[in-house]
């Protein structure tokens, strides 16, 4: 398993929530604007292209940003999601809302005369 930097795995976890997000590539020049990052664009291009010789990343033409590969989701998964949290406000949000459901999923679904068209 290939090992990260502390910049590399910030980089690459904002690249897989802005291409889940957007389901585009995510370009070096948007991750250093939306998220003010203390970072040079051609600084994130480097670690990007770090990050595609790894497996982690693909860039799908050349003037494209990157996407994540299925190994990169993988490591994701398995070694970042756990870093990554919500912030308490919305923890407790969820976990209000949860509080509030049903323990039974039938008692869930909403009543047919709300039900969106579809």
């Amino acid at each position: 398993m290939n090992i990260l930097t502390t910049r590399q795995k910030k980089i690459f976890s904002l690249i897989v929530h802005e291409h889940i997000a957007s389901a585009d590539p995510v370009g070096s020049n948007n991750l250093v604007q939306k998220y003010n990052m203390d970072l040079s664009s051609a600084t994130v291009r480097n670690e990007m292209a770090a990050l595609t010789d790894a497996g982690f990343l693909r860039q799908p033409h050349t003037s494209a940003g990157r996407i994540p590969t299925e190994e990169g989701y993988r490591y994701f998964v398995r070694q970042l999601m756990n870093e990554t949290s919500l912030p308490p406000a919305i923890r407790a949000t969820i976990n209000h809302q949860f509080s509030q459901m049903s323990n039974f999923p039938a008692d869930w679904r909403l009543p047919t005369d709300q039900a969106p068209d579809l």
